[in-house]
């Protein structure tokens, strides 16, 4: 069933031959096996909760300055860490729209006293302000004493703080388990701010006996592999120049607009069955194709509340007659109905005749249908530019 009351939604639009590839840093070698329960939080999605959860309280008259329990839950798949969104669950926990949380999960271990041990998790956020992200503090701590109090000064924390819905890895400092035989590990999320929608999601957590080596340097986060998607087809191989101005809507970010702008309008008593035209703008830097998040900009359209849009971006360009072309576009989305993701259909079109109505039979059209917040490559078939030189 497809969800049809869109909150808001992002379209990334980047043209670039071949694959990006996201350096990722391994994980500090680990002698022995994971120390705890149901570490992917699988068995936490058949209602077999083996994590406890913490939360601090704090009431303000103030909504936004007030820090209020969360919804603590197993993820949807697209959140799971180790399978790249297809399927398993992460620990997540969902915040109150206008209040902010800081909470977690925690676990005791029994392990022996003076063994050296490291915690470490994976950890992201869904953070919405407006049409912009927000910051998540995400944390990951590790108790020698086998305390279950959060806020303990015997815990040793490692965190960092994140507002591009990627997977960072975190990874504590070795400790020596006490004379308790016990040692208890915890997760931390904390939106920076009261926003909208909030959420902190953990997976693929390890407890691992170190040995009595020298701790080795924990790992620079990372971005997860399933953030730099495989194509929907291979990438076909260019015989030619890149025909297109500003492929890599760059230019858009600084005013100089070489895209044009189509947008179909249908107006309903019922808002929700509507077709409105969307905002088109560059986006933030988080959803750039080519940099990985870390730069440029994307070619975007940002819907209206409670309605609809199909939209999207045209150019034409000079070929001489006869010429065989193809076009390959990367395409992402972001779609929230409540604490769910919602389905975005996402297209690329070539027209041989170079008419630029969107809805001409003359256009050959490639689409997927997506849900997951990962970039995804269209590609055309071939085609033979007509007498037109279009």
């Amino acid at each position: 069933m497809h969800t049809t009351k869109l909150l808001s939604m992002l379209v990334g639009l980047a043209v670039l031959a071949g694959l990006v590839m996201f350096p990722v840093m391994a994980a500090p070698q680990m002698q022995g096996g994971n120390l705890l329960q149901d570490p992917a939080f699988d068995l936490a999605a058949q209602g077999d909760w083996k994590w406890q959860k913490w939360s601090y309280v704090k009431k303000e008259a103030d909504l936004g300055q007030s820090f209020v329990t969360p919804v603590f839950m197993p993820s949807e798949p697209k959140w799971d860490h180790g399978s790249g969104g297809q399927s398993g669950a992460a620990g997540s926990m969902a915040g109150q729209a206008g209040a902010k949380f800081r909470a977690g999960f925690y676990q005791t271990a029994e392990v022996k006293a003076g063994t050296r041990v490291r915690f470490s998790v994976w950890a992201n956020e869904f953070c919405q302000s407006g049409d912009s992200g927000c910051p998540v503090i995400l944390r990951a701590g590790i108790d020698p004493t086998g305390g279950t109090d959060w806020s303990s000064g015997n815990i040793k924390w490692a965190g960092t703080e994140i507002s591009n819905n990627r997977y960072v890895q975190l990874v504590t400092e070795e400790v020596t388990v006490g004379d308790s035989g016990k040692v208890t590990v915890f997760t931390w999320g904390e939106p920076r701010f009261a926003e909208f929608y909030t959420a902190a999601h953990f997976d693929d957590a390890a407890l691992t006996s170190t040995g009595a080596s020298t701790a080795p340097t924990a790992p620079q986060p990372a971005q997860p592999t399933a953030t730099a998607p495989q194509p929907d087809q291979p990438a076909p191989q260019v015989q030619g120049d890149n025909l297109l101005q500003d492929p890599t809507f760059d230019l858009v970010a600084q005013g100089t607009w070489k895209w044009e702008r189509w947008s179909y309008v249908k107006k309903e008593a019922d808002l929700g069955q509507s077709f409105v035209t969307p905002v088109f703008m560059p986006s933030e830097p988080k959803w750039d194709h080519g940099s990985g998040g870390r730069s440029g900009a994307a070619g975007s359209m940002a819907g209206q509340g409670g309605a609809k849009f199909r939209a999207g971006f045209y150019q034409t360009v000079g070929v001489k007659a006869g010429t065989r072309v193809r076009f390959s576009v990367w395409a992402n989305e972001f779609c929230q109905s409540g604490d769910s993701g919602c389905s975005v259909i996402l297209r690329a079109g070539i027209d041989p005749t170079g008419g630029t109505d969107w809805s001409s039979g003359t256009i050959k059209w490639a689409g997927t249908e997506i849900s997951n917040n990962r970039y995804v490559q269209l590609v055309t078939e071939e085609v033979t530019v007509g007498d037109s030189g279009k």
